[in-house]
């Protein structure tokens, strides 16, 4: 089943038509929960997710962030710093960014994500 979960979701976050906010969102996470091979490219490449609609940017964006940071994998860490430099990505979804690991005092990745945005970490 988590085969036909990950070629399901790949297919729907790489249509050249973008997914719908929530679409995505359930996507990532399927991705992350089924362990798919493509989950960190593809929530990565969902960083970059733009539309004219500022609140399906956002979800999206955010749902791409919550993705990387529940896969656990370390090559999350200068993804996730690229992303909070980047002054093109959705200014709400990196304020929830560093707001989550500011309340997460205990996340193992959140001063070397932190500082470079700087943040105290």
């Amino acid at each position: 089943m988590p085969e036909q979960a990950c070629a399901c979701f790949r297919y729907l976050l790489t249509d050249p038509q973008p997914p719908l906010a929530m679409v995505a969102g359930i996507g990532l996470w399927t991705l992350v929960a089924a362990n798919c091979p493509e989950a960190l490219p593809l929530a990565e490449a969902s960083l970059h997710y733009r539309t004219d609609a500022a609140a399906q940017t956002e979800a999206v964006q955010t749902a791409a962030w919550q993705a990387l940071l529940g896969l656990g994998d370390p090559a999350a860490i200068p993804i996730l710093r690229a992303y909070l430099a980047d002054g093109r990505a959705s200014r709400g979804a990196r304020d929830q960014l560093v707001e989550a690991l500011q309340v997460e005092r205990g996340h193992p990745w959140r001063a070397e994500i932190l500082q470079v945005h700087g943040v105290p970490g």
